[in-house]
């Protein structure tokens, strides 16, 4: 098929970059929407696209990790609010069940913390091994009372969803429990994992990470950025060192990781015309944002604003003390704000000395463009109006 300027439903689903160039992508006529819809956002199509309706959707519930989120801070939701709630967790805590597991079958067995750490870099290799696939392989791997919160809060097995378990089951049936738990906290560990290794791959085609040549290539074989995949998991076997600093600064992680998935939905992104996270979208909108087939319409707003009051009102929490006084020791402080601050810090210091002067956002890396002229920019701008 020749190639020809697409159609205009793919650029009425986003905010096109091309608004504000002279330039017009040119697509091939056999182009599906996605690829027509990925074009106007000034990008190329190098994945191969073989996830399923059900697949897609099998990642991002892994992704949530309902079972493994309560698993992995329960003792936190019981020690201090009872049987209320529980937040998310990561590859660690799913190294710590696998150690706790060996506690319950062999009482014998004490777990020391390079045990813990080096099963913490095992899941991660597992991970990076299955994240690396190829999408299409990727897709086919895709009530209880407590009786004694005390008990399983500080229980002798060092992980309270194992006490859990066994408290309310016994030792076989709960160990059966804890071990189809590990099997869902590993595939929310994997989820994580494909979905930050292709963040990572999408900065990096920007040139917004150091390294991004390494961090955006892809793979022949797998179709997939396979450097980004182990990038990631590097940085994970890093932060995963925080075990040898103490059970507090480790689990830093936890709250480190609430807090970046409440700062980028809410508050970060690029300064882009099709990237408006809320706060964007609420404070510098300017009438540019496209809503989806989905939206809140006129609730939307309020909600808006709802969700950046949480914001300013939760991160702060979360970077709070346990202790005070002089039971605040570098034991038992929060190390949240060092660490999570830390690399914010970095980042933003680089953006203003250096990053600022050359990074001007998405960068174009559609193979076919066309040149406009003023009159063809003015007469295509005018038939988008009608």
């Amino acid at each position: 098929m020749a190639p020809g300027r697409a159609p205009a439903t793919a650029q009425e689903k986003v905010t096109t970059i091309f608004d504000r160039t002279r330039d017009h992508a040119i697509v091939d006529e056999t182009a599906t929407l996605d690829e027509q819809t990925l074009t106007a956002l000034g990008y190329k199509q190098q994945f191969k696209r073989d996830f399923s309706i059900l697949e897609s959707f099998s990642v991002s519930f892994a992704v949530l990790g309902l079972l493994p989120s309560i698993a992995s801070t329960i003792s936190y939701s019981l020690g201090y609010s009872g049987t209320g709630g529980a937040p998310c967790s990561l590859d660690y805590a799913l190294a710590y069940m696998i150690t706790t597991a060996a506690t319950i079958s062999n009482p014998d067995y004490t777990p020391k913390d390079w045990h813990i750490y080096l099963m913490f870099l095992a899941i991660l290799t597992l991970n990076g091994l299955v994240a690396m696939q190829s999408t299409k392989f990727i897709g086919w791997t895709n009530v209880y009372t407590v009786k004694d919160i005390q008990d399983v809060v500080a229980g002798p097995y060092g992980q309270p969803w194992g006490s859990l378990c066994v408290q309310v089951l016994g030792k076989e049936q709960g160990l059966a429990l804890f071990g189809l738990t590990m099997v869902a906290q590993f595939f929310c560990g994997l989820g994580t994992t494909i979905t930050s290794s292709r963040i990572m791959f999408a900065y990096s085609r920007d040139g917004a990470v150091p390294g991004s040549r390494i961090w955006s290539t892809v793979d022949k074989r797998f179709k997939t950025p396979v450097y980004a995949t182990w990038g990631v998991l590097l940085i994970a076997a890093l932060v995963g060192l925080l075990l040898f600093a103490g059970p507090v600064a480790i689990n830093a992680v936890f709250t480190i990781v609430a807090i970046g998935q409440y700062t980028s939905f809410t508050v970060r992104g690029e300064i882009l015309d099709f990237d408006t996270p809320i706060a964007l979208k609420l404070f510098f909108n300017n009438g540019r944002f496209k809503p989806g087939p989905w939206h809140l319409g006129k609730f939307s707003k309020p909600l808006n604003a709802i969700a950046c009051s949480w914001w300013l009102l939760i991160v702060p929490a979360l970077c709070f003390p346990a202790y005070k006084g002089s039971d605040l020791t570098l034991q038992t402080m929060n190390w949240t704000c060092l660490i999570y601050g830390g690399v914010m810090l970095i980042a933003m210091v680089w953006y203003a000395v250096d990053a600022r002067k050359w990074f001007k956002g998405p960068r174009i890396n559609v193979e076919h463009l066309d040149t406009l002229t003023p009159d063809d920019s003015q007469a295509l701008h005018e038939a988008k109006e009608q």
